[in-house]
């Protein structure tokens, strides 16, 4: 025979209840809780995030400000660069306009002592060295080798008014394999194979080219004036290395030697 049994339980409706409303309390405590916590998180990381921000906003004026400066500073300096170099462009073709005016007034004042040396020779010359004379000579090499260029001029002083008339004579003395030796001008001459004869009453120049004989070393030149009328021949002897010119600047007036 089957028994049964029988199970009193005491009936709390309430209980239940109490603790479905206990339960979603506590979840809704939870999530208030963590809604808490995220939002003072996301209002902290908001914040940081904004600092930061205006942060980098304020560096990237502060970087552009700088740019701004850079860009001006550079400008000026290519500015001052470009006036530097023109400056310096004006100053060397000023300076190289300078150093040939100075050529120029240096060449120029020159010729003016080479005339003032000339007519003060012809106005006023020297008790002694009065009449017919050699003014200047000068050698000068040309592009050929042992080819020579003269230049010569003869004056006579105011004091004697009448022309003077003559014949030049020109004597070359030097050496060759070591011997002394002399050489007649005018058998070196290349064109006319004469000297011109003189007939002036103040001045008159002269000038030819001649070709020295090979090995031949030149060390003096003699001038000598045969003059019609006049007994003694005038002489002016010059040294080789006093009339010879290798520039193409004028030369001074070349006194004879003694």
């Amino acid at each position: 025979m089957v028994q049964h049994r029988i199970i009193v339980k005491q009936h709390r409706p309430w209980l239940k209840a109490g603790l479905i409303a206990g339960s979603v309390a506590g979840l809704a405590i939870a999530g208030f809780a963590v809604y808490a916590w995220a939002r003072t998180n996301l209002i902290s990381e908001f914040r940081e995030t904004k600092t930061e921000l205006e942060q980098l906003r304020d560096e990237r004026r502060d970087l552009a400000r700088e740019l701004r400066a850079a860009r001006a500073e550079n400008a000026q300096l290519r500015q001052q660069v470009v006036y530097a170099e023109r400056a310096g462009e004006i100053d060397g073709a000023a300076c190289t306009d300078v150093k040939a005016s100075l050529s120029e007034l240096q060449a120029e004042a020159a010729d003016l002592r080479e005339q003032v040396a000339f007519y003060r020779g012809i106005v006023s010359p020297d008790e002694t060295r009065a009449g017919v004379r050699v003014l200047d000579l000068k050698v000068t090499p040309q592009a050929d080798a042992d080819r020579w260029r003269y230049d010569l001029v003869l004056i006579q002083s105011v004091r004697h008014d009448k022309r003077v008339a003559g014949r030049i004579r020109v004597v070359i003395a030097g050496s060759r394999d070591g011997k002394d030796t002399t050489e007649d001008l005018e058998t070196l001459l290349t064109g006319d194979r004469r000297l011109p004869q003189f007939a002036f009453k103040y001045f008159q120049e002269f000038s030819g080219e001649f070709r020295l004989p090979a090995g031949f070393r030149p060390a003096r030149m003699t001038v000598m004036l045969d003059i019609d009328g006049a007994e003694a021949t005038v002489e002016n002897p010059f040294d080789w290395s006093k009339i010879k010119d290798d520039s193409s600047f004028p030369s001074a007036s070349l006194d004879p030697a003694p």
